[in-house]
């Protein structure tokens, strides 16, 4: 009896010491566990906020590149309409036949205040494609800062999660930008589409003007 309780003792001795053992295994290795993983944590850190000026500073410029297309089509649509109401009333005060004509008078009221609505089109069109102009200026500035800031998180990100990583690490850093970035290159090529046609309607006008002139 007193034999079997002597291993009992012996066997928890030994458990005891195993435990101990373990556990302080596990608070040595803890420091350096935490500290392996803190560089990954400050890489990880550093992504989010750079995903977070991202969208802080394009999207507010998306914005405004949307409302430049909106005027920009304003514009061209309102160009049109008065290109089409400056040949009717050229043409009739040319005497040449038209359903729209209301005068024949080279003199009338109408003709030159239209004409004057078209010189006032075209100065907001100038006015709005330098102000797009500038737009455009302030994006690409701001995709190339985006762009450096990335490329330096993704050093960063492979630094301090080592080179196994390092492929998964760089494309979870390039995928952040690449819905703004497809939103800003969409809205790049709509401003750019709109202010082709915003010129062509000012050309025509102009071109409407000129010949308009040239008859009265």
């Amino acid at each position: 009896m007193f034999a079997a309780a002597a291993a009992a003792a012996a066997a928890a001795e030994v458990a005891a010491e195993e435990a101990a053992t373990t556990a302080t295994g596990t608070a040595a290795a803890a420091p350096a566990a935490a500290a392996a993983a803190a560089p990954a944590a400050a890489a990880a850190a550093a992504l989010t906020a750079a995903d977070d000026i991202l969208y802080n500073t394009v999207e507010p410029l998306l914005w405004q590149l949307q409302q430049q297309v909106l005027q920009q089509q304003q514009y061209t649509t309102a160009a049109a309409a008065a290109t089409e109401t400056l040949q009717a009333l050229c043409c009739c005060s040319s005497n040449c036949s038209s359903s729209n004509c209301s005068s024949k008078d080279t003199t009338s009221p109408l003709l030159l205040q239209q004409q004057l609505q078209q010189q006032q089109l075209q100065q907001q069109l100038q006015q709005q494609l330098q102000q797009q102009q500038k737009q455009q200026q302030l994006q690409q500035q701001l995709q190339q800062q985006l762009q450096q800031q990335l490329q330096q998180q993704q050093k960063d990100y492979k630094a301090a999660t080592g080179p196994i990583h390092s492929r998964a690490a760089a494309a979870a850093a390039a995928a952040l930008p690449h819905p703004a970035a497809a939103a800003a290159a969409a809205a790049a090529k709509a401003a750019a589409a709109a202010a082709a046609a915003a010129k062509a309607a000012a050309a025509a006008a102009a071109a409407v003007e000129a010949e308009c002139r040239n008859k009265t």
